[in-house]
């Protein structure tokens, strides 16, 4: 399938994220049994990650935090500067013991959408319905958001602008 046919038929995306192919695989099917949400790919490592995010812009990541070539928070980064782009992010990672910054990072520097420690499945499985609801929430709340309005001056030239961005119209 081509990635403009992965954009026209879906409205909802997710890419999967993991260095552990078992762990991807397991994600991906948990995923399965909700229909409205497309795969739209996975990468083990931080290159492949970043290429992919870039061109698919999926509305729903899962990323896990140690990876081949890196970590998460370098694709954190990264999404971060891309305009336009805000997904929702559920982060995982097995090391928060050995490096408790990393959630501390994600609260302060990355504003990730969800958190969990490995092993998740069971925390996962309860809230996974939850978190994929927010998900299309803030899907569709960001559609809202990129419409502009146009507005017109005493001239009758007209300006798209961002209605977020709109303070007062006098």
């Amino acid at each position: 399938m081509k990635l403009d046919d992965i954009k026209a038929s879906t409205a909802y995306s997710y890419y999967i994220i993991e260095d552990i192919p078992d762990a991807a695989e397991r994600l991906h099917h948990e995923m399965n049994k909700y229909t409205e949400w497309k795969f739209v790919g996975s990468a083990r490592g931080v290159k492949q990650a970043i290429k992919q995010i870039s061109e698919y812009k999926p509305t729903l990541i899962f990323c896990d935090w140690d990876l081949i070539g890196g970590s998460g928070f370098e694709i954190l980064q990264h999404i971060q500067n891309l305009n336009g782009y805000d997904p929702f992010i559920i982060f995982n990672t097995g090391f928060q013991s050995d490096h408790p910054e990393i959630a501390e990072e994600l609260i302060n520097i990355y504003k990730t959408d969800a958190f969990m420690n490995k092993p998740y499945w069971h925390k996962l499985n309860e809230q996974l319905s939850t978190l994929l609801q927010k998900a299309i929430a803030k899907s569709e709340k960001e559609k809202v958001r990129t419409k502009p309005v146009w507005l017109g001056d005493i001239h009758g030239k007209k300006y798209p602008v961002d209605p977020l961005e709109i303070i007062c119209v006098l």
